[in-house]
């Protein structure tokens, strides 16, 4: 079970960056936000590029955050390359690729959030077909070394992209009397927006699998949604990104809060506090 215990004054949870790396130092720095905790909700942008490349996109976020005292959590998004996560990769030791199923326990305002990564790509089938276009081009001028081409093309696309239930990590962190207040995912249950697949049906008629592999995945946030009833651990708020639009509802008294992605230069930050005091605001 992976905890870690922050201690800084101000939380806040963002959606999908997609590599932006600096508009989420533009928000640090316009806000002038020091001794913060930022948790990325997945598709932060890792592995389209080689490890020391993804190092130097941060690096300017990385001199910020030691600075002033800030850290960041990544979480996988389908978007995301599920190795920097499962291996913790990390800039420092202010910019963190967490787990799926990791805690974080904001010691000053005392709530614990449980972080789970992984959505489907609903263009999976074209990144399949352009980065295999991508791997005949490189062995076509390398003598058709397929090995080597594997080594040095990157990847687009990862077959293990989706959310995972893991039920024994969820009894761990609740045999272990962690109360969870909040769940941040990339995806979210079934009965959240969006709640159709409209505009997705181009995608559908190109990868049969696919509407089937977006229902497995909204089933899967129900599973811990249900787990999360069934224990008595239903939270205040449930925050998550993938959608790329704002969206707000509350049920059974549980907010469910979806986080637009970073655009022009900007990112949905929204605090956390004392959840049992309701006063979660948003930038």
């Amino acid at each position: 079970m992976n905890v870690y215990n922050d201690t800084s004054s101000n939380f806040y949870v963002t959606g999908d960056i997609h590599g932006n790396f600096n508009d989420l130092l533009s928000m640090l720095k316009r806000y002038n936000m020091t001794d913060t905790s930022v948790l990325v909700a997945g598709d932060c942008g890792f592995g389209f590029v080689s490890v020391e490349g993804d190092k130097f996109a941060c690096s300017k976020l990385k001199k910020y955050c030691e600075k002033n005292n800030v850290t960041v959590y990544f979480m996988r998004g389908n978007h995301d390359n599920p190795k920097y996560f499962q291996e913790g990769f990390s800039v420092g030791k202010r910019l963190l690729c967490i787990p799926d199923y990791t805690v974080v326990h904001s010691e000053p305002h005392g709530f614990n959030v449980v972080c789970v990564g992984g959505a489907t790509s609903i263009d999976r089938s074209y990144r399949k077909e352009v980065y295999q276009k991508n791997l005949l081009w490189y062995m076509r001028y390398h003598n058709g070394n397929e090995q080597e081409a594997l080594e040095e093309v990157f990847q687009n696309y990862w077959e293990d992209e989706a959310p995972v239930y893991d039920e024994q990590a969820l009894n761990e962190i609740y045999d272990s009397g962690i109360r969870i207040g909040c769940v941040v995912t990339h995806t979210c249950p079934s009965f959240c927006e969006p709640v159709t697949k409209d505009g997705l049906d181009y995608w559908i008629k190109k990868d049969v699998d696919l509407e089937a592999v977006l229902d497995a995945e909204r089933e899967t946030m129900d599973k811990l949604s249900s787990w999360l009833w069934k224990h008595d651990s239903k939270p205040k708020k449930w925050l998550y990104g993938h959608f790329h639009y704002h969206n707000y509802c509350c049920l059974n008294d549980v907010e469910y809060i979806m986080l637009d992605m970073s655009r022009n230069g900007t990112c949905d930050f929204y605090e956390l506090r004392e959840l049992e005091e309701n006063d979660t605001t948003a930038i």
